[in-house]
């Protein structure tokens, strides 16, 4: 019942590699869990300059409308503290619906929203907004 998930405390999982902090998304998100994803997520990445967030949704992972424009305004707080882009990994029906809500938000202000069904596509782009080859590099180069 939805009336025993308040007392709940929310669960969030990051970790990071290079300069990019990955965000494995599950649940529904309401407004108040996005901004305590987000300050969740500014904890994770206090140390870093310049980063990105890749986000793996879980197949459960799902947002609504007002979480999604809350989540726009946060995701412009971020970019305040380095971030340059949240990269979203689409390859479930949720994960492109979350991708979607995202872009279909009001605002337009913010760092850059990107969704692609390819993780290769995903680290390509780490790799332009951070604008270096090193990030996510495969190993060996």
């Amino acid at each position: 019942m939805a009336g025993n998930n308040k007392s709940k405390p929310e669960k969030y999982r990051f970790f990071v590699k290079d300069n990019v902090v990955f965000d494995i998304p599950s649940d529904v998100y309401s407004p108040r869990q996005v901004d305590k994803w987000s300050q969740a997520i500014l904890k994770t990445a206090r140390e870093l300059d310049d980063w990105v967030i890749l986000s793996i949704p879980d197949i459960s992972h799902t947002i609504t409308q007002s979480a999604a424009r809350q989540m726009k305004t946060d995701l412009a707080r971020l970019s305040e503290h380095g971030c340059k882009g949240l990269l979203i990994l689409t390859s479930t029906v949720n994960a492109k619906i979350f991708a979607h809500a995202l872009d279909d938000a009001d605002d337009t202000d913010g760092l850059q929203i990107t969704g692609s069904e390819s993780i290769e596509n995903l680290c390509q782009k780490a790799q332009q907004l951070l604008g270096s080859p090193a990030v996510l590099n495969f190993i060996g180069e």
